[in-house]
C-alpha cells in the first residue's frame, strides 16, 4: 500500500484532500498532519512514506523549509502546494530548488486532476493510469528522426517541421496530430504524410506553443497565426528555421516577428512515445523531458477546461476553507 502524507494547516482542506485521494487513488494510505513540527515527526515514525504533498503556508514555518528538513530524512518526493506570490517562488528556489520535485511545486487553488496525477507519478515512478485532459492547442513541431543507413550507405538525419494540434495532454506528455496548413516555411503536406513511416519511438521532437497562462485563460486557441509567427527569422525559409535538437532543456522564450510584435512562447523538448497511423490520419504520442514544465502544462489545461465548465460537477477544485469559494 501507497503511503502519502498530506500537510496543510487548514482543516476543511485536509478532509477534501484525503477523500479527493480516496476516490481516485484505490489503495493508498492518506496521512495528515497540520504543523511542520507534526510533518518531520510522523516522517521519522513512518519510514516508508512515498510521498509529501506540503502546504507552503503552515505555522511558524514554510513548506520550503520543511521540505529541505524531509529531503535530509528521506529519498520520498516532496510536493510543495502555495498561491502564486513572488516570495514564494524566491523561497523554493532558494531552499529546496536543487530538487525537480520541490522546484515544481503546484500553484493553489488545487485541481484534483492534477494533485492525484502528480501524486502518481511519484508513487510509481511512471503514472499508471494517466489522466488525460481534452484540449485544442495550436502548436508547431519540429520531428528530427533518422532514414536509411546500412554498410555502404550513410543514414540520413531529417527534421520535419509542420502545424499541429495538441489533442490532449496528461502530466508528462501529450498527444499531437498534424494538420495541413499553406505555408513556404513548413514541410509540404505530401512529404510529410510519406515520411511518417520512417518515424519511431524515441524520435526526438521540439514543440513550440502558447505560454501556460495563455492555455489557462483559453486565449489564442484557435489563433494560427500565434504560433507561426514564432517561427524565427525573417525572410522565414525551411533551410534556416530547422533548428538543432540539443539537450538542453529550454523553457520560454521570446521571439520579435517581422511585423515588429513580440510574443512569448513555450518550447518543450521530448521523445516520441507512440505513434498512431488510425483510419488514414496519423498521430504522435510525446513525452517531454522536462516534467515540470510538462506538469504546468497539464495544470493549466485543467485550468482552462474548468473555466469553461465552471459550475458543472467537472469544475471542482480545492481551495483551502478561508477561500470563501465553493468547492
Amino acid at each position: 500500500m501507497k503511503k502519502i502524507l498530506i500537510a496543510d494547516s487548514s482543516k476543511a482542506s485536509l478532509v477534501m484532500t484525503s477523500e479527493v485521494f480516496k476516490d481516485n487513488y484505490p489503495g493508498v494510505q492518506v496521512i495528515v498532519a497540520r504543523t511542520g513540527d507534526d510533518v518531520i515527526k510522523l516522517a521519522k515514525e513512518f519510514n516508508d512514506i512515498d510521498a509529501f504533498i506540503i502546504d507552503f503556508d503552515l505555522p511558524s514555518t514554510n513548506g520550503a523549509i520543511i521540505a529541505a528538513q524531509l529531503k535530509k530524512l528521506s529519498k520520498a518526493p516532496v510536493l510543495i502546494t502555495a498561491f502564486d506570490r513572488n516570495d514564494v517562488t524566491q523561497t523554493i528556489e532558494s531552499l529546496v530548488g536543487e530538487h525537480e520535485d520541490c522546484k515544481s511545486w503546484l500553484k493553489k487553488p488545487i485541481h484534483p486532476e492534477v494533485v492525484i496525477a502528480v501524486a502518481q507519478r511519484y508513487c510509481e515512478g511512471k503514472i499508471r493510469v494517466q489522466k488525460r485532459i481534452p484540449c485544442r492547442i495550436p502548436a508547431i513541431a519540429y520531428l528530427t528522426y533518422t532514414q536509411g543507413g546500412g554498410r555502404k550507405i550513410k543514414a540520413k538525419e531529417n527534421t520535419l517541421m509542420f502545424c499541429a494540434t495538441i489533442e490532449d495532454c496528461s502530466i508528462n506528455g501529450v498527444k499531437l496530430t498534424p494538420y495541413q496548413h499553406h505555408d513556404s516555411r513548413l514541410t509540404e503536406w505530401a512529404e510529410l504524410l510519406s515520411n511518417i513511416e520512417f518515424v519511431e519511438q524515441n524520435n526526438q521532437v521540439i514543440v513550440h506553443l502558447p505560454v501556460s497562462q495563455d492555455i489557462e485563460d483559453g486565449k489564442n486557441m484557435s489563433d494560427d497565426q500565434l504560433i507561426l509567427n514564432s517561427l524565427p527569422g525573417a525572410p522565414l525559409l525551411k533551410a534556416v528555421t530547422t533548428p538543432k535538437i540539443s539537450k538542453t532543456k529550454k523553457t520560454t522564450k521570446k521571439v520579435t516577428t517581422s511585423t515588429s510584435t513580440s510574443k512569448e512562447f513555450q518550447i518543450l523538448q521530448g521523445k516520441i512515445a507512440w505513434t498512431s497511423t488510425d483510419s488514414g490520419d496519423w498521430s504522435l504520442g510525446i513525452e517531454f523531458e522536462d516534467i515540470s514544465l510538462a506538469k504546468r502544462l497539464f495544470e493549466a489545461t485543467v485550468t482552462g477546461q474548468g473555466k469553461k465548465t465552471r459550475g458543472a460537477s467537472g469544475g471542482m477544485i480545492l481551495k483551502s476553507a478561508s477561500g470563501g469559494r465553493r468547492f
